[in-house]
């Protein structure tokens, strides 16, 4: 499946060296991201040192947004396109709000594991 960045739920790495990752959503992203050493790409895509920037679109309002700033919701009761993701919110305000209406755990890219992505896909 061809993935482009005005996708709704597109999300991107750029790195430093100008190459770039596209995946079809957050959860996808966020996939490679935790364990990209699973993945068959070059070595400078797995090391995190070399990222210059990861965008995610905001749940909300679909504007492209720091996946380094974001807050992504794991777990809640909604769904994306293709089932269980990650929901992305620029703004902690939103994504508390979202919890409250909706559940899950509101985390930041880092606090992300590779256990919750394979969760997230059974």
């Amino acid at each position: 499946m061809k993935v482009k960045a005005t996708d709704d739920w597109a999300a991107e790495i750029y790195y430093k060296d100008q190459t770039k990752l596209m995946f079809e959503s957050p959860g996808d992203m966020l996939t490679f991201y935790t364990a990209p050493d699973s993945y068959n790409v070059a070595a400078s895509n797995k090391d995190k040192g070399n990222i210059e920037k990861i965008l995610v679109k905001d749940y909300q309002n679909k504007q492209s947004t720091d996946a380094r700033q974001a807050v992504f919701v794991y777990q809640s009761r909604v769904e994306g396109p293709m089932g269980p993701d990650f929901l992305p919110f620029a703004l902690r305000a939103d994504a508390e709000k979202f919890v409250a209406e909706n559940g899950g755990t509101p985390l930041s890219l880092n606090q992300v594991t590779p256990e919750m992505c394979r969760d997230l896909r059974k």
